[in-house]
């Protein structure tokens, strides 16, 4: 779609826009500038620390919408806390869930806002029994883990998502059986690992 105008007839008087004026092809256009807000919707955190990932196909962390609001993931960060038994690769995979996992255990997530709402979802992490896997959403997780003391500050496998700013959030839609679950691909045997999850809450 080319760039286009709207026409808008000066009045002459009262408030004014703040706008920066160009050419595009025979029309001089007024840009007008915007001072963004601070954002609105509810946001929160969730997360573990010191969770294994030494069996293959566990959730590490699932985090499920509450009933009629949706779920805005925003940043994944992966950190190692704990060795490994042996040099390895740890391969997360990021997928959709159709229903929810059970057993295991319930996270505490954090208003960044404490005049806002509790999040109406939950979070969980390494369920006994997993919940029901849909679309994988997000592959590219890969951390190197080290076997020998000191892990370097930060963590030595070190892994970290945020939402660009030109895409969508990865949305969870509203309804308690719909989430996503953070996958154990290729385990790693002896290590742990540090989860944290930001994300928002939409108010309506």
């Amino acid at each position: 779609m080319a760039e286009s105008f709207v026409q808008v007839a000066n009045q002459g008087s009262g408030p004014k826009l703040h706008t920066f004026g160009r050419v595009n092809g025979a029309n001089t256009l007024e840009d007008e500038i915007v001072q963004l807000g601070e954002q609105y919707l509810a946001s929160y955190t969730t997360g573990v620390t010191g969770s294994s990932v030494a069996t293959a196909t566990d959730h590490l962390v699932q985090l499920m919408a509450g009933t009629t609001l949706r779920t805005y993931l925003r940043r994944i960060r992966v950190v190692q806390l704990g060795l490994a038994g042996a040099v390895g690769t740890l391969q997360l995979n990021l997928f959709r869930l159709t229903s929810a996992g059970t057993g295991g255990t319930v996270l505490a997530v954090n208003n960044h806002d404490t005049n806002d709402t509790a999040f109406t979802g939950a979070a969980m992490a390494l369920p006994t029994a997993k919940g029901v896997e849909g679309a994988r959403v997000h592959s590219a997780i890969n951390l190197g883990l080290v076997a020998v003391a000191p892990i370097p500050a930060g963590g030595a496998g070190c892994y970290e998502w945020v939402q660009s700013p030109k895409q969508k959030a990865i949305i969870i839609p509203a309804g308690v059986a719909n989430g996503l679950a953070l996958k154990v691909v290729n385990a790693v045997a002896g290590a742990t690992c540090a989860v944290e999850l930001d994300f928002d809450e939409a108010n309506f």
